[in-house]
Parts: C-alpha cells; sequence; structure tokens
C-alpha cells in the first residue's frame, strides 16, 4: 500500500493491447476538417502575448516562443555516431542532453534527458524525457504517444522541434488527457475547460517565415496524449516531457494496480474521478462528502474536543444532495456513460465493509462536489482478478 508512491506494476504491458485493437480516434475526423484551415489557425496565434504560468490544474500552459530549431535531432546523433562535427548550422541546443553526453552521476538529469524514439504507432509511456518521431511516409495513420505520470503530478509537454507542415496534411495534437474511440477522460462532465479548447493542433505553415507556435504545454492531471498525423517522408517532431508537482490534483489516471488514493475537491465546486483501465475492487477507508459529514453531524462534548460522528447515506442525488461519491463501470473513458453501482455521501472515519468489485473493463471512483463543503475520500483500489467473478458486485454487459 502507499499514498502516491512509487508505482508498483508499469501501465504500459497491461493495456498495450487493449489499446492496439481499440485504437480509433476522433482525431481522424478532426484532422480531415482542420488540416485545410489550419495555416489560418496559427495566423491567430501570431500576435504576442505575455509569458503564462498556471499549474496544478490549470489546464494547458502557453507560452509564445519563436521558433527557430529546425533540426532533426535523430540526424544530430547519427552525425555524432559517424564523428562527423560538421553541423549545417549553429544550434540552440543547450537544453537537449544527447544520451552519451550524460555523466552517471546525474541521474535525476539522465531521466528527464533520455532520448526516445518513437518507433510504435501507439506507445504508452510513464517516463520522463525526450521523444522523437522521423515519419518513414508514405502512410495516413493517426498514431497517439499515451503520457502519464504519478496521481500527484502534471505533464509538462515541450516542443523541443518541430517539421510538421500544415500544406502537407501533417498535424500534431496535444490533448489535455487521454483520447480512444472519440471519448476522453477526464469527462466533460469532471473537467473545467470545454472539450474543445482542451485540444491544441500545431503544425508548420511553409507561407509564414514569421510564424510562432505554441511551445509548451501543461496538462490538468496526471494524464496527456500527443496525437500525430505524419504523412510526407522525413517529417517529424521532438517533444520534451516533464513530471511537475500538481498542488491540488482532481483526476487521476490509476497506473497502479494495487495502492491507496486520495481524490478531494479542495472546497471548489468541480468533479473529480478516479479511473482504472482494468476490472477493478474498490474500498473506503475513510470519506466526507456532503453536509451530513458536516454541521448536522458535528458534536461538541467538550470545548476541546470535537466528534464527528459515523454515517453513510446511499442514494445522496434521489435525496436532493449535492455532494456525494459515486462507484461505476464502464467500457470507454467518459465516466458519463458509466454504469452506476453505488453511491453515497456522510461520514466514515474508518475502513468499513468490503470490496465493490466491477468487472466492466473500466471502474471509477467519482466525488460530485457543489463548492459548499470540503470533501475527500481515501479508498484503496486493487485490480480484479479472476477469482473475484464469484464476488463480484457489478459485471457489465458484454455485447
Amino acid at each position: 500500500m502507499k499514498m502516491f508512491g512509487e508505482p508498483s506494476i508499469k501501465l504500459g504491458i497491461c493495456i498495450l493491447v487493449y489499446f492496439q485493437t481499440q485504437f480509433v480516434l476522433s482525431f481522424c475526423h478532426r484532422i480531415k476538417t482542420r488540416s485545410a484551415s489550419a495555416p489560418q489557425q496559427i495566423h491567430h496565434q501570431e500576435q504576442h502575448h505575455p509569458q503564462q504560468q498556471n499549474y496544478g490544474g490549470g489546464g494547458l500552459v502557453e507560452l509564445q516562443e519563436s521558433f527557430p530549431l529546425q533540426i532533426d535531432p535523430l540526424d544530430l546523433l547519427s552525425a555524432s555516431e559517424n564523428n562527423n562535427h560538421r553541423l549545417p548550422v549553429p544550434l540552440p541546443l543547450s537544453d537537449i542532453l544527447l544520451p552519451q553526453q550524460v555523466l552517471p552521476q546525474e541521474q535525476q538529469t539522465l531521466q528527464k534527458n533520455t532520448f526516445h524514439v518513437i518507433d510504435e504507432c501507439v506507445k504508452i509511456t510513464l517516463e520522463e524525457g525526450v521523444y522523437h518521431f522521423k515519419s518513414r511516409g508514405g502512410s495516413d495513420q493517426v498514431c497517439g504517444l499515451y503520457l502519464v505520470s504519478d496521481p500527484d503530478k502534471a505533464i509538462v509537454i515541450h516542443v523541443d522541434y518541430i517539421d510538421v507542415r500544415c500544406q502537407d496534411k501533417g498535424l500534431i495534437s496535444v490533448v489535455d488527457g487521454w483520447e480512444l474511440n472519440g471519448e476522453v477522460f477526464p469527462s466533460p462532465l469532471d473537467h473545467e475547460k470545454d472539450t474543445a479548447s482542451r485540444f491544441q493542433d500545431v503544425c508548420i505553415d511553409s507561407s509564414s517565415p514569421s510564424q510562432q507556435l505554441q511551445r509548451t504545454f501543461t496538462s490538468s492531471q496526471n494524464a496527456a496524449l500527443i496525437q500525430y498525423r505524419v504523412p510526407a517522408y522525413g517529417q517529424g517532431f521532438s517533444i520534451r516531457v516533464r513530471h511537475v508537482q500538481n498542488p491540488t490534483p482532481c483526476n487521476i489516471l490509476v497506473q497502479d494496480l494495487e495502492a491507496v488514493y486520495k481524490l478531494e475537491n479542495f472546497g471548489r465546486r468541480s468533479n473529480c474521478s478516479l479511473t482504472t483501465l482494468f476490472d477493478a475492487k474498490v474500498r473506503v477507508l475513510w470519506m466526507s462528502a456532503g453536509e451530513m459529514a458536516t454541521t448536522s453531524q458535528v458534536k461538541y462534548p467538550s470545548p476541546h474536543r470535537r466528534v464527528v460522528s459515523s454515517a453513510r447515506y446511499h442514494k445522496c442525488e434521489k435525496m436532493g444532495l449535492e455532494d456525494y461519491i459515486q462507484i461505476g463501470g464502464s467500457s470507454g473513458l467518459d465516466t458519463s456513460k458509466m454504469e452506476l453501482i453505488d453511491e453515497f455521501c456522510g461520514h466514515q472515519n474508518h475502513p468499513r465493509g468490503g470490496y465493490t468489485t466491477v468487472f466492466c473493463g473500466m471502474t471509477t471512483l467519482r466525488l460530485v462536489s457543489s463548492g459548499k463543503y470540503y470533501n475527500k475520500i481515501i479508498a484503496e483500489v486493487r485490480r480484479a482478478e479472476i477469482d473475484d467473478l464469484e464476488n463480484a458486485s457489478f459485471i457489465c454487459d458484454i455485447a
């Protein structure tokens, strides 16, 4: 057990096969409709904006900068391997650390600057570092680099290098969250930004030499996605991925198969969700949600001691209450479409009862908050095994 600890079992192996078989993105539709208008969209970004910083639930962060780097990092590696130090132009590469330049003792720097070549159409990674893609041409396939970090982290994506041409129908889309089969995580109901603003498209407009591009993006939660289509041979991109502390984490994509997680609204009007990409069983260890956990349940037997009565209520929304917790399951990322299995509110100051076991492919713990109360839940989440089927709380219909 651990709270926001080091991942015990990495996510990639567990869901790679699932993603390879289910990877049908609505990006295919968006890229067709946006490719023709992409140069015009980018022209709107040419106006100078002051630098913005809004880490910790603030969504994507925009840093408008000039874009001088047009040298393929793979070409640099090739030149180094051939002892060819004659590079065509001076390069602003002080922030790109090639593998052979890293000293053994610089472990933290090594992790954040490890060079990865993207050679799979669907890649899932928990690692920081530099990720590079170079097109082999002849394919209009839409691919995705799925990024995930620790629950209390956000993901910063910086575009170090880009040669993806709008005129060649190439496009990169940075997504604040994950998208699969037209569904997104976090759900539109659980995210502070509208869906359209969570997709930021980037490509090079060859007709605009003075073009400025958005280069830095920060996710609102521990999940982000790079969708891309690069049909022209030799074109590509290089991005740097960093994990930064998120002071107010709300939505969590689960990466561990056994861990303890915390969801809280920090006193805000918001919906927070925790979603697994596997069948799971959930047990509440501690919770406080809604008015029944505050004034109506608080007694003061002495001036120095406050006792909160432990009372848990079900079907809270039907009772007209605005703050509650839901457990459900679904076959997709959109939690608004999940099968609701249990709903409760109130206060629980110790573990009580058994697990809620859900066999739907994905399991979600959702905290709905009106902003009137400081709501919080601590829950244990484990992967459900085949032996748990006999005592399953809910099994989705597989049709």
